[in-house]
């Protein structure tokens, strides 16, 4: 029973400890340069965002959009921006736009309450190009059949509904946090029922894979050698395997020495379905922290690829490239999160052809001239 309150008690202190152990994104900039250039271009950099005319890709021309029997209205007040929507009473109201969350294919908008929350506003940003149908408001949860993917209509969430986005479904600071920002605490108060969430930066920027990067820092601008271990990082999430063909004949690479299973683990922390079971903190396994869902009817096909929102966790564990050693970090930049080899004309096939010239014979052999 000793052990643990020992537990509980370290669960609420260490997030406090690590906290003033982050340095910033800006501090990794003067020695990292093409690792912060990828990263200020990213998802990760726009995870979360103060509200301003850079951040902000919805039109707030007082424009409006009708869902059930509310008509919203998106409007500006000088450099802030509004909606008039509906409250939790069943009324209108005015709501200040205080961030973004997220950025492409859709944005969505959050609010400030006065007890702490963080609410996610339901109608949404379309942000993808207007040629691929996008640059428009949607609800989350149409009701018209024609937008329900083939589903039954459904009828619109309403005030009374648990889905209505002043209620726990759509709390920022219990359901979608830890995702989003760095160094996150999330500071809630039983006795008055308040949040005081606190983070060390706003989205997801270096710290939120590598640790903190206080003690890194701090043997970078010394003399200190040899580096300690991991660079002063507690862990690290590096790839240095290489891939190599074991001979002649082989036409698959096979990776030269182990891989780094703590890269995956960081990763799946927002990249999974699953439950957390405590503060989100990188230098400890995802199995410490996580119960990730496992392939259940409703969230996978039955051959395990995936059918809903899962997050791709649970469908790369069971693929063959995680069993042949395959990490994130072989097919995306882990900085601009891009798959390497972008730009050319398929970047998929690209990827596959730097560890198998099995399918350069393959796609020869399909577009070599019948006369040949």
């Amino acid at each position: 029973m000793v052990s643990l309150w020992i537990v509980l008690l370290l669960s609420l202190i260490s997030p406090f400890a690590v906290a003033a152990q982050y340095a910033g994104s800006e501090s990794c900039q003067q020695c990292h340069q093409q690792a912060y250039q990828d990263w200020s271009a990213s998802h990760h950099q726009a995870a979360m965002l103060k509200a301003t005319d850079e951040s902000v890709l919805g039109d707030f021309n007082n424009t409006a959009f009708t869902y059930g029997k509310i008509t919203s209205t998106f409007y500006r007040k000088g450099k802030e921006f509004w909606v008039k929507t509906e409250n939790a009473l069943g009324q209108l109201e005015d709501f200040k736009i205080s961030y973004t969350f997220g950025v492409y294919p859709l944005q969505q908008y959050i609010v400030d309450f006065d007890d702490g929350r963080k609410q996610v506003l339901s109608i949404i940003w379309d942000s993808r190009p207007a040629s691929q149908g996008g640059q428009h408001w949607y609800h989350l949860y149409p009701e018209h059949e024609s937008l329900s993917h083939g589903l039954p209509a459904q009828p619109a969430v309403d005030s009374n509904d648990p889905l209505h986005w002043t209620g726990t479904q759509f709390n920022w600071n219990t359901r979608c946090a830890s995702c989003h920002s760095t160094g996150l605490v999330n500071k809630f108060d039983i006795k008055t029922n308040t949040f005081n969430t606190t983070w060390n930066e706003i989205n997801v920027s270096c710290e939120s894979c590598h640790g903190s990067g206080k003690d890194h820092i701090g043997w970078a601008r010394s003399e200190s050698q040899p580096p300690p271990q991991h660079f002063g990082f507690k862990h690290t999430i590096s790839n240095p395997a290489l891939w190599q063909y074991p001979n002649a004949r082989q036409r698959i690479k096979y990776r030269s020495s182990s891989n780094n299973p703590h890269q995956v683990d960081v990763c799946a922390h927002c990249h999974s379905r699953r439950q957390e079971l405590s503060q989100w903190e990188p230098d400890s396994s995802f199995a410490d922290q996580h119960i990730p869902r496992l392939i259940e009817a409703g969230l996978y096909y039955p051959d395990g690829q995936m059918l809903d929102e899962v997050y791709v966790y649970g469908s790369f564990m069971q693929s063959k490239m995680h069993a042949k050693g395959v990490v994130c970090s072989d097919c995306h930049n882990p900085h601009s999160l891009s798959l390497k080899n972008q730009g050319i004309r398929c970047a998929a096939n690209a990827i596959t052809l730097r560890c198998s010239t099995l399918w350069l014979t393959t796609i020869t052999l399909m577009t070599k001239p019948a006369s040949v």
